[in-house]
């Protein structure tokens, strides 16, 4: 089974990404100034899932969604700016 690494562009708040069944989430991090989330993920698998729920909050925000696992802190603009992403599961 051959496996790749995706990497996911992320936004701020809730929102579904649509990968590959099995696919495992490795990290988030910062490149130019945009949160990415990298996913080790098996690119032959049929069908895409129908999605993984991802939440991007900042420090202090409020937020109801049920998380099953949290992923890493990103730093954007040198620090000033703080998000932490959680993994929502499979949807």
């Amino acid at each position: 089974m051959q496996q790749r690494i995706f990497k996911y562009l992320l936004d701020q708040g809730e929102q579904v990404i649509n990968m590959p069944c099995g696919s495992t989430i490795l990290s988030v991090d910062e490149q130019n100034d945009e949160i990415v989330l990298y996913a080790m993920v098996n690119p032959d698998v049929n069908p895409v899932s129908a999605g993984r729920r991802i939440l991007v909050v900042g420090t202090g925000w409020e937020f109801s969604l049920n998380v099953e696992k949290f992923i890493g802190t990103v730093k954007l603009e040198y620090g000033a700016l703080m998000f932490h992403v959680f993994d929502g599961g499979e949807i």
